[in-house]
Parts: structure tokens; sequence; C-alpha cells
């Protein structure tokens, strides 16, 4: 009774938020179009909301595109009552009822702090603080590790998001497909709001103009990082989270099926389950090679020197090392492809080596 209790107050507070969200959206535009029609530059409002619902637009349905693709192959995938487990199609090992509960709450607190991080950009990018010297918003920086540090304290003084953040994990757990589904269309939803509040990311990146000047360190011209650079970071902002929420929610409806935590253990992942997630893993080690190779450019304009821009720290030891971690991270991501193309892997080996013992001893048995 109480999950099915969390679950409907989920979906409401979901609902709610979208009303808020649509409302404001509406408020914002009606303001603008008067504001802009009154000075004069409707035109260039046009051309802003054109770019805003084209990128907006774009990154929602390609997201939820991904989504929806990854769960309903996790579902084709899953063990089922109809797909019983076997020896010959577990491909690791067996995980224990408090294993398995540990993963899958911290699976699901990880989602929904997704939600919050990115339901906090994508408010920011659409709050224009017209006081500072520039307007536009913060590029977005991708979710890591750090923002759990930060959001972890704030639980104690924001009670109302321990409180939605417990229903997130119940509800979860209670329908993951469904919930899983509803959450990606909202995480679209975020990412396409975020996207269009950088406009101006896009259209620089678009109508990018050759300065004829070249820096000393990697000899791209300086328009590269005035234009390209920051809507590359807005590209790995979004893949990025998009390959994280995809890998989380494969794995829980992996783990979750079949009333696993009821009868108190998880069977093991099947070779085609572990081929799913090598390749979301490689996806992301992907997009950590892009950006380990883009965050060289930024030690360009760096503040931590005594002056402005690149130090003999940076060219000399900070460079290579990010070089170096995206040849790693290069290198890890094309194993895991490869992984996930061939299904290659230790228990495969065992798996070969029972299945040939069992052949071989049945053929003696038929020979006597």
């Amino acid at each position: 009774m109480l999950k099915k209790i969390s679950v409907k107050l989920f979906q409401i507070l979901l609902i709610c938020l979208a009303i808020v969200v649509i409302i404001q959206l509406i408020a914002n535009f009606i303001v603008d179009v008067f504001w802009f029609q009154e000075v004069g530059y409707l035109n260039i409002l046009l051309k802003k909301l054109q770019t805003e619902i084209i990128s907006g637009f774009f990154i929602f349905i390609v997201s939820l595109i991904f989504i929806f693709g990854n769960l309903n192959l996790a579902n084709d995938f899953k063990w089922s009552s109809k797909n019983k487990p076997s020896i010959n199609k577990l491909n690791s090992q067996k995980i224990k009822f408090s294993w398995l509960l540990i993963i899958t709450i911290n699976l699901c607190i990880i989602i929904g702090f997704m939600i919050f991080y990115y339901g906090q950009l994508a408010y920011s990018s659409w709050q224009i603080d017209y006081t500072l010297p520039k307007v536009t918003p913060t590029l977005p920086s991708p979710f890591t590790i750090n923002y759990l540090r930060q959001i972890i304290p704030q639980l104690y003084h924001h009670f109302w998001q321990l409180i939605l953040l417990i229903i997130t994990i119940i509800a979860i757990i209670k329908k993951p497909e469904s919930i899983l589904r509803l959450l990606g269309i909202t995480i679209s939803l975020l990412f396409a709001t975020v996207v269009a509040g950088n406009w101006t990311v896009i259209l620089q990146w678009l109508a990018a103009t050759e300065f004829n000047q070249l820096d000393p360190v990697f000899h791209h011209d300086l328009s590269f990082y005035i234009f390209k650079v920051p809507g590359f970071r807005l590209l790995d902002f979004w893949l990025g989270g998009l390959f994280l929420y995809n890998l989380i929610a494969v794995t829980l409806v992996y783990l979750l099926a079949d009333h696993s935590l009821s009868q108190g253990k998880f069977p093991g992942f099947s070779r085609f389950q572990l081929r799913h997630i090598y390749s979301l893993i490689g996806a992301m080690f992907a997009v950590l090679a892009w950006r380990h190779w883009f965050l060289r450019y930024d030690l360009l304009y760096s503040k931590r020197s005594v002056t402005y821009g690149a130090s003999y720290t940076d060219i000399h030891v900070k460079i290579p090392l990010e070089t170096t971690l995206t040849v790693v991270a290069i290198l890890i991501s094309l194993w895991l492809f490869w992984k996930a193309l061939t299904g290659a892997g230790r228990y495969n080996v065992g798996l070969t080596q029972l299945e040939g013992r069992k052949d071989r001893i049945g053929r003696r048995l038929y020979k006597t």
C-alpha cells in the first residue's frame, strides 16, 4: 500500500513540476514579446526563439529515443518467469540480498541526485541577471561525484529534497520500468531546457568567424576557443549525462527483474546483459576521453598561476597529463566496445570449458 501511494505521489509531483515550468515559460515568453516589440528588436527575439525551439526539440527527441531504446532492449534481455536463468546463460556471479539492496538503493540515489542537479541547471539557465556584464548563462558542468558531496549536506536543510528522494527510491523499486521511463522523459526535458538556454553558444558555434591569429601552444585560430570550445563542452555535458542515466537505468532494470529483491538474490548477469552494459560504459569512457582532450584547451586561460593563462607547469606537465588520460580513456573505451561486440570475458571461458566437459562426459556415457 505504501509503495502504491509513493508511486502516485511521485507521478503527481512530476506533473505539478511540469505545469509550473510550462506556466513560467509562457509568462516569460509574453513578457519578452512585449518588451522586444517595444524596443524594435522583435526579429532578434524570433531568432532566439527559433534557435531555442530547434535545439531543445532535437535534444529532447534524441535523448528520449536513446533512453527508450535502451530500456526496451533491457526489457528484452532481462530475466523473467518465462526466461529462467540457466548455467548456459549466466555470465557473472550471483549477488546476495544485502549487496543487491545496497547497489539498488545507491543507484536510485544517484538518479535522484541527477534529477536535482539537472533541474537546478535548467532553472538557472532561464534566470537571467541583467545587472551582470554578461547576461548569458554560465556553461553547465557535467554531473560528477563532487556534486554529491555538495548536495548531501543540503538534505538536512532542505527536507523536501530528502522526502522526494525517498519517494523516488520506493517508486523505482516498486515499478522500475515505468518510473525509469517517466524519469527518462523528465531528464530529456531537462537536457533540452539547459541546451536551449545556451542558445548563444549554439549560434556562435554555427556562425564562427576566423580571427586569423593562432595561439602559440596548440596553433589553433583564436576563434576556435571563443566559438567552438563552448559548443564542444555543451555537447560533453549532454552526452555524459545521457550515457550515465542509461547505464544506471539499464542496470536497475536487470537487477530488479523477476522480483529479485523479494526473492532475496540476483542470479547474475547474462551474456547479453553484460554486453549491453559494456557498450554503455564504453560510451561513457569515450565521452571522458573527449572531456580530457578539451580540458587541455582550458589551461590556456587558466587563473591558477600568477599571470592569466597557461603557466610552465600547465604546458609541460598538465597538458601531457590530459593527453595521456585521453589516450587511456580511448583504449578502455575500445576494449569495452570489443567486449560488447564479442561477449568475451572470464565467465565465457569458464562456461565454454564447462560445456566442453559436459559434452565429453555425455559421449563417454553414450559409448558405455
